[in-house]
């Protein structure tokens, strides 16, 4: 759809995008920004998402946005921000799409920790989420906490299908990245997404096990002080068991997170994210009542303040700890030696690569405006990090 432009004065902020009436800028990243605007002819409150003009982004990026739109508009759920249209304006592409007054889940982990149940709800609607698009044979690619919404009265929206593409079985497109390309956010990558291979949904079910870990621990499993440190320990690295983490978890849950971490696809759950919904409805309705309050409780006059190191838990009165476990098969030897053989590759191709690649990392200076990734050093060749409010 191709609208007559409608530049803003003076500079100013634009009035109108189209036939929408712009109410305020709400977003501004490295690709464009997000304003809420309103839909005079239907009535309705939309978000619309604005690529930088076309002669200041590359044209891969620019078919990259047109494709989230074609692809996030097949979907029809509750836990899916909603595509409503598509529109160019003034030499720049717009996505039209559902508001949601909601904050994205990492900054809301930065703020306050959801009490268990409450955390389990909002896992359970993004696995439902997740579950819709995998039945519409669509991966996402890029499942973080950045791209969950969760809104006022609890309503849960994935967002941000700019890197997803069919799964087997769906309908084919044209790629839209190099053969061995890493494209993604490095601490919510997969080991074979990473490595530059085929992906599946099982790729997300990996992702979605970070997403817990941080949702369910506040720590992050594979963050490294690098982006390459960070892609060596996803693909290499076993993670701490989240109820080392959080020895309040329920084991189920905690056991349903190293599953997802499996570093092979073929040990994660073997029914996908319909499984994954189902054993998280049993977790949240099997809970005691008295589970539902944080699982690490915090003194609220501390917002704001780094998280202190979780203690290893003590095995006797003595205070002797026992030894933290460590779970998470080890990667076969092929798989090492691909992952290595990568990583060293990548390493030669300088930084230009993974900063290119791999964006959205929680390093201070590229985190969101009041937010930072502190280091809690959790066990020797073993770290976590925690989301904090800066």
């Amino acid at each position: 759809m191709n609208v007559p432009p409608s530049p803003p004065a003076n500079g100013a902020e634009p009035t109108r995008i189209g036939p929408y009436e712009v109410v305020r800028r709400i977003g501004r990243g490295g690709m464009g920004e997000v304003w809420e605007a309103f839909d005079s002819r239907l009535h309705r409150p939309v978000a619309i998402k604005r690529l930088r003009s076309r002669v200041a982004i590359a044209e891969l990026q620019r078919r990259r946005l047109l494709r989230e739109a074609r692809l996030a508009a097949r979907l029809n759920h509750p836990s899916i921000v909603r595509i409503h249209d598509l529109l160019s304006v003034d030499g720049s592409d717009h996505i039209v799409m559902e508001l949601v007054d909601g904050t994205p889940l990492r900054r809301l982990l930065a703020i306050r920790r959801p009490p268990l149940k409450e955390a389990l709800d909002i896992g359970l609607r993004i696995a439902e989420g997740l579950e819709h698009a995998h039945g519409h044979h669509l991966v996402h690619r890029d499942l973080k906490t950045e791209n969950v919404l969760v809104g006022d009265q609890g309503e849960v929206k994935i967002v941000d299908f700019g890197l997803a593409r069919p799964a087997a079985g769906g309908e084919p497109i044209t790629e839209l990245t190099k053969p061995g390309a890493v494209i993604g956010t490095c601490r919510s990558m997969s080991p074979e997404q990473a490595l530059g291979q085929e992906l599946d949904e099982r790729s997300d079910l990996f992702s979605l096990g970070i997403l817990y870990y941080e949702l369910f621990t506040g720590c992050s499993p594979f963050l490294g002080a690098t982006q390459l440190a960070t892609l060596q320990q996803v693909v290499q690295s076993p993670h701490l068991p989240a109820l080392d983490v959080e020895p309040g978890l329920p084991p189920n849950l905690s056991a349903l997170i190293d599953e997802l971490l499996e570093k092979d696809p073929q040990e994660r759950p073997a029914g996908g994210s319909v499984e994954v919904a189902r054993r998280l409805r049993e977790i949240r309705d099997e809970l005691p009542a008295i589970l539902t309050a944080p699982p690490s409780p915090r003194d609220a006059s501390s917002a704001g303040d780094d998280i202190s190191t979780a203690e290893r838990r003590p095995s006797t009165e003595s205070g002797d700890h026992e030894p933290t476990r460590v779970h998470g098969r080890r990667p076969s030897r092929r798989m090492l030696a691909v992952g290595l053989t990568a990583l060293l590759t990548a390493a030669l191709l300088a930084a230009a690569l993974w900063t290119g690649s791999c964006g959205g990392e929680a390093a201070p200076e590229n985190a969101e405006a009041g937010e930072e990734m502190s280091t809690v050093d959790r066990s020797p060749g073993q770290r976590a990090l925690r989301v904090v409010s800066a």
